[in-house]
C-alpha cells in the first residue's frame, strides 16, 4: 500500500495493515526468527521456535542465548554475537541448539545486526533446522553403501556363475555323448539323469545371474514397439516341446488386432517365459495352459491361465518373493524361487504390472499388462 494522504488515521491504518501482514509472514516461515538484545537475551521469536526446541514461547523469551547452545559451540557463539553487536556481517554458522528433551539439534544460524542511527540496537537471528538435511545425507550414504554392496555381490555372482558354467557345460556334453553311445538300460538312464540335472543347474545359475543383474541395474533394456502376438509366436517355438514332454496342452490365443507395447522384446519375452514355465511346472499331466493377448485401455495384456494345483490365499502375498519356500504338495517340483520375482522385476522396468488370481485346485491366472507404445 502507498500513502496518498497525510491523514494520521490513514497512516495508522496502513501501519497496522503492514504490521498484521508482517506478523503473518513471520508466523508462516518454518525457520525460527528471533530478536536478541546486545546482552544476548531473547527478546522475541517466531512460533517456529517451539517446534525447533520443544520449549514454549513464554519459556524462551527472556532467556540467554548462551543457555540454549551446546557447551562445545558456546565460545564460537559468544564470539559471533559480539561481532554482530559491533555491526559486522557474518556468513551462516552451525551450532547445536538445546531441546526441551535435553538433547541437541543441529541448526544453521544467520545473524543480522539491526542498526538504528548508526548504532546496533538488536540482532536478528534466523535459525534453520539441519537435522533433516543430516538425516537425508545419512540415508543417502546408507543407500550408496547398499548399492555398492549390491554391485559387489553382482560381481561375485557373475564371476562364480562364469566359473561354474564351463565345467557344467563339459559335463553336460559328456552326458549327452554317453546317452548316444550306451545301450545298456541302467547306464543309459544314469547318463540321462546326469544330463537333465546339469541342465537344471545351468538354468538355476542363469536365473541367479539374471536376478543379480536386475538388482544391480546391470540388465540392458532397449525400449521400442513390440507386438505381443510375436511374443506368443516365440513361445510356440521354444516352449511347445516342454509342454508336450509334460503331456500338457499349450494353447495360444493371439488377438486379431493389437497395437504394439513399449518394451524391450528380449526382456519382455524372458518375463513371459518365466510365467508360462511356472504354469507348466504346476499343472499336472493332461492339464492345459492357455496364453492369450488382448488390449485393455492403454495397455497390452498377456494372460496365462492354467488348470494347475492353484495357490492358497495365505501364500499369495509371498508369490513374488525371491527364495520363498511354499508349502506345496510333495508332487510339486522343487524350485529356487526366482522365476516369478525375475518376471516382476522386468515388468517394473517396463512400467507394467503382473497380477494373479488363484484358488487351490482351481488353477491360476497370471495377467501381464504393459503400456502401449506411443511414438
Amino acid at each position: 500500500m502507498v500513502a496518498t494522504t497525510e491523514d494520521p488515521d490513514d497512516l495508522k491504518r496502513q501501519v497496522e495493515y503492514l504490521d498484521t501482514h508482517y506478523r503473518r509472514l513471520v508466523e508462516s516461515i518454518s525457520e525460527g526468527i528471533s530478536v536478541v538484545t546486545l546482552d544476548g537475551i531473547v527478546a522475541s521469536l517466531s512460533p517456529a521456535f517451539e517446534s525447533l526446541t520443544g520449549w514454549t514461547t513464554s519459556q524462551l523469551i527472556g532467556s540467554y542465548v548462551q543457555s540454549l547452545v551446546h557447551p562445545v559451540d558456546l565460545p564460537l557463539t559468544i564470539e559471533r554475537l559480539q561481532r554482530l553487536n559491533n555491526g559486522e556481517q557474518l556468513p551462516p554458522g552451525k551450532l547445536r541448539l538445546l531441546q526441551s528433551s535435553g538433547e541437541y539439534r543441529l541448526v544453521e544460524v544467520v545473524g543480522q545486526p539491526e542498526i538504528e542511527a548508526g548504532k546496533v540496537k538488536n540482532v536478528w537471528v534466523l535459525v534453520r533446522d539441519l537435522s533433516k538435511d543430516e538425516q537425508l545425507a545419512k540415508q543417502q550414504e546408507e543407500l550408496s553403501q547398499e548399492q555398492r554392496g549390491v554391485q559387489l555381490l553382482y560381481d561375485l555372482i557373475r564371476a562364480a556363475t562364469t566359473r561354474a558354467r564351463d565345467p557344467l557345460t563339459r559335463v553336460n556334453l559328456v552326458a549327452y555323448w554317453l546317452t548316444r553311445q550306451i545301450s545298456e538300460p541302467a547306464a543309459f538312464s544314469s547318463a540321462n539323469v546326469i544330463e537333465l540335472q546339469v541342465q537344471h543347474l545351468v538354468s538355476l545359475l542363469e536365473r541367479v545371474l539374471a536376478m543379480a543383474e536386475l538388482d544391480a541395474n546391470r540388465a540392458h533394456f532397449a525400449f521400442g514397439p513390440v507386438h505381443l502376438n510375436r511374443v506368443l509366436h516365440y513361445l510356440e517355438t521354444t516352449i511347445s516341446s516342454l509342454a508336450e514332454a509334460r503331456k500338457i496342452t499349450l494353447t495360444l490365443k493371439p488377438a486379431d488386432t493389437l497395437p504394439p507395447v513399449r518394451a524391450d522384446e528380449q526382456q519382455l519375452y524372458r518375463a513371459v517365459q518365466e510365467v508360462v514355465e511356472n504354469a507348466l511346472e504346476y499343472t499336472p499331466e493332461n492339464g492345459t495352459v492357455t496364453v492369450s493377448t488382448f488390449r485393455k485401455e492403454t495397455y497390452g495384456v498377456l494372460e496365462v491361465q492354467d488348470t494347475g494345483i492353484g495357490i492358497a490365499a495365505d501364500l499369495m502375498p509371498h508369490l513374488f518373493e525371491r527364495f520363498y519356500h511354499f508349502n506345496l504338495p510333495p508332487s510339486a517340483p522343487e524350485k529356487l524361487g526366482l522365476g516369478l520375482p525375475i518376471a516382476k522385476k522386468i515388468l517394473e522396468q517396463h512400467d507394467g504390472t503382473i497380477s494373479v488370481e488363484s484358488a487351490p485346485g482351481k488353477g491360476s491366472t497370471f495377467t501381464i499388462a504393459v503400456p502401449l507404445y506411443t511414438p
